[in-house]
């Protein structure tokens, strides 16, 4: 549980401070647009 919120805060934090896509976000961390979009529920 703790691996999906350390997860969470990296992705969606880089997300918001750099402004970027949710693909381009899944791209950084080797994963799919999906996974990052799911997370932010």
């Amino acid at each position: 549980m703790s691996s999906l919120l350390a997860f969470r805060g990296k992705s969606l934090g880089i997300k918001k401070k750099e402004g970027v896509s949710y693909k381009e976000s899944g791209r950084r961390f080797g994963t799919g647009k999906q996974a990052i979009e799911r997370v932010r529920v």
